[in-house]
């Protein structure tokens, strides 16, 4: 039996699922994530979708070579339109852009179930999967950042409590990220504050956008301000 080692994004997706239960995992690509829950017994079972064939044959090869055909169910599926998603207690949604991971929740009408959990990794626009999160009555229960080199990733918990929330900007670039200021967490603020300035300093160079430019001075600011000695109270109460 093959065993199964993740990378350090879907290792910080597998330390969300919750033990003894049942993943979906969409767009599984080659199924690491499902094979290697099952592998080490953290869950019963899990079913893995693609929306395309290839990826998908790339997950069966890995189910077959760690001998989990009885335990991880394959399924060709756009999103979770063929997923059994009320057989399911965690769902994970990883490795794609934000506004495709919303599209996909906003088609599932199953997961309005407070007794599911999303577990959220966004390649791109981690900020818009935030602020869909809230203002259609999920909450993200916690946060955790990964650094690979330049490359900062994000990695939601949420589930549906369905009370929208208003979200203000700071939350949306940092989410919970300052409640649990481990090294990637403090990193990740660091580098959002970096990225505000940086557009501040853009918007400064032409003559019109002062306003925007202000805008994202006092953004950074108010990111920085989320670090230990400051006040991040704003982020701390959502």
């Amino acid at each position: 039996m093959r065993s199964i080692h993740l990378d350090g994004r879907l290792s910080a997706a597998a330390q969300l699922v919750r033990p003894g239960g049942v993943l979906a995992d969409v767009g599984t690509d080659h199924g690491y994530l499902p094979a290697y829950l099952v592998q080490s017994g953290r869950i019963l079972r899990a079913v893995a979708s693609d929306v395309k064939e290839g990826p998908l044959q790339s997950a069966r090869e890995t189910v077959e070579r760690c001998g989990l055909q009885e335990r991880v169910e394959l399924i060709l599926s756009d999103g979770l339109a063929n997923v059994p998603v009320e057989q399911v207690t965690d769902i994970c949604i990883a490795g794609m852009g934000g506004e495709l991971i919303c599209r996909i929740i906003g088609d599932c009408p199953a997961l309005q179930d407070p007794a599911k959990r999303l577990i959220l990794q966004p390649m791109t626009n981690a900020g818009t999967v935030r602020r869909y999160l809230y203002e259609n009555g999920f909450q993200i229960l916690e946060e955790r950042a990964v650094i690979d080199g330049p490359y900062t990733y994000c990695v939601l918990l949420a589930c549906f409590t369905g009370t929208p929330q208003k979200i203000d900007d700071l939350v949306e670039w940092v989410g919970k990220m300052p409640m649990n200021l481990d090294g990637d967490s403090r990193e990740y603020i660091l580098r959002q504050q970096q990225r505000a300035d940086q557009i501040a300093q853009g918007l400064r160079r032409s003559k019109d956008k002062g306003e925007k430019a202000a805008y994202y001075e006092d953004l950074a600011r108010r990111i920085g301000e989320c670090l230990p000695g400051q006040n991040g109270g704003k982020v701390e109460s959502i």
